[in-house]
This record gives C-alpha cells, sequence and structure tokens, in this order.
C-alpha cells in the first residue's frame, strides 16, 4: 500500500475473479452488478434495500449476482468483496449466503479484514 492509501485507510485488491475494496461508499444509489458482494461495515452499520423491497440493518450485507439492490453506510466508508460467479462451483454462492446470513454472522464480519480498526460497532 503507497502513503497516500496507508493514511486514508482506502484499499483495493484485484484479481482476476475477487475484488477487495476498503473505501467510500459513495452516495446510495440502486446498483445490479454480476458479481456475489458481501459488504461490511467499518463503523456503525450497513442498510441494504433490493429492488423487491427486502430491507435489513446490520454490520454484514450479502447481495447475489445480477440483484438489483441499493446500500448505504452509518459511516462514509465500508468494505465490499465481490466475487465473480463463474469462478466458484454452481451453488457455492447461495451456500455461501446461507452461512454469512445465519448465527455466525457477527464472526464473519469480524473476519473481513479492514485497514483501519473497527470501532463503534
Amino acid at each position: 500500500m503507497d502513503d497516500k492509501g496507508h493514511v486514508s485507510g482506502h484499499l483495493m485488491l484485484i484479481t482476476p475473479e475477487r475484488v477487495y475494496y476498503a473505501g467510500l461508499l459513495g452516495r446510495p444509489r440502486e446498483r445490479c452488478p454480476g458479481a456475489f458482494h458481501v459488504y461490511v461495515a467499518i463503523r456503525g452499520g450497513l442498510r441494504l434495500t433490493t429492488a423487491d423491497g427486502r430491507e435489513s440493518h446490520g454490520e454484514l450485507a450479502v447481495t447475489m449476482p445480477d440483484q438489483r439492490h441499493t446500500i448505504s453506510s452509518e459511516y462514509r466508508s465500508a468494505i465490499c468483496v465481490a466475487i465473480e460467479p463463474e469462478s466458484v462451483p454452481e451453488g457455492t454462492c447461495e451456500a455461501f449466503v446461507s452461512r454469512l446470513q445465519g448465527p455466525e454472522r457477527p464472526a464473519f464480519a469480524c473476519r473481513i479484514p479492514s485497514p483501519t480498526p473497527r470501532s463503534a460497532r
């Protein structure tokens, strides 16, 4: 990480099949990416609203590929891990969503590394 990234706490790592982003979330707007997304709050919580009207609030949010959604954060920044669905065996994303949204949800949120210390959780 360069000095600017280290000072800002923003980080992006890109491979052909995965993206790890920690930084500004931007203004809330509907998006429909083709990848599986795991969003984690750096501070406070996240609000996820899907096109079919479902809403959730917490420190971790998950979307399936091609799912229209709006994500917003109580803090200006968030972490996002994007996984291209064709890079994992069929059914993997669905199984992963079940685990991430289950009783171990807080433990998973803590395991996704943040470039800055999380506080006010």
